[in-house]
């Protein structure tokens, strides 16, 4: 009996440590730069994502940084009738109001094939502009997405 009652004291406490040091987390004091992360999280969930659903592939992108050393966009690719062998690093270009390419750095994520692929394309920094347009070449097709960054 006294093994059954200490089982619960110590099954209490420790569900009432964990709930105490989820409220101190909650109400920590926040540290210098959190500003800055806050505002470009704001920008980026303003972007939104973009699909394009040409041909036999469904694509879908979202960017997820844009810091002053990397640009991340999350890739989403499905389909049923083709296989998705694509080198997504080197299909994949971004593209300034310049017309200067930038290509992929990497691709982290599925690796090719299969019907269904998701990862993060990852470029080093670019000046920061008005527009960002994202390129991606699957087979034959190149697919454009677009967004605009307030400034």
């Amino acid at each position: 009996m006294k093994t059954v009652n200490l089982k619960y004291i110590l099954l209490t406490l420790i569900v009432v440590a964990g709930v105490g040091l989820a409220l101190i987390s909650r109400t920590r004091p926040e540290v210098a730069g959190v500003e800055e992360r806050r505002d470009q999280k704001s920008t980026m969930d303003m972007l939104g994502t973009v699909i394009n659903n040409e041909d036999e592939v469904e694509v879908s992108v979202t960017p997820k940084t844009l810091s002053d050393e990397f640009w991340t966009f999350e890739v989403m690719l499905n389909t049923h009738s083709v296989e998705l062998s694509h080198d997504l690093t080197q299909s994949s270009t971004l593209v300034d109001k310049n017309g200067n390419n930038y290509k992929a750095l990497v691709w982290e994520g599925d690796p090719p094939g299969g019907h269904h692929r998701t990862g993060v394309l990852k470029f080093d920094s670019i000046p920061r502009q008005e527009n960002i347009e994202l390129r991606i070449k699957l087979g034959d097709k190149e697919r454009s997405f677009k967004w605009t960054l307030s400034q």
